[in-house]
């Protein structure tokens, strides 16, 4: 958010001004870094790490299964009729 409205004089707004859609987005990337972030490592992490590489999951395949239900979640949220998710 601070990139976009430190730069917004120069190019096309990337936020929306209306209140309803502003909300959407704010709601998307709630979603991804509640939801989505904590468990993204599993993608990359190496198990050698000395962390637990899978989050609250037992197992890579949980950790994965669990990315295709959030992003499932994220996209019912998305915009169907225009270019960008929101």
């Amino acid at each position: 958010r601070f990139l976009c409205h430190q730069f917004e004089s120069l190019g096309p707004a990337l936020l929306p001004t209306d209140p309803v859609h502003a909300a959407r987005v704010d709601k998307i990337c709630r979603l991804h870094d509640v939801y989505l972030g904590a468990v993204q490592p599993a993608m990359y992490k190496m198990a050698s790490s000395g962390f637990p590489p899978f989050g609250a999951f037992g197992s890579r395949r949980e950790a994965l299964e669990e990315i295709g239900k959030q992003l499932q979640v994220l996209e019912s949220y998305a915009d169907s009729t225009g270019p960008y998710i929101a």
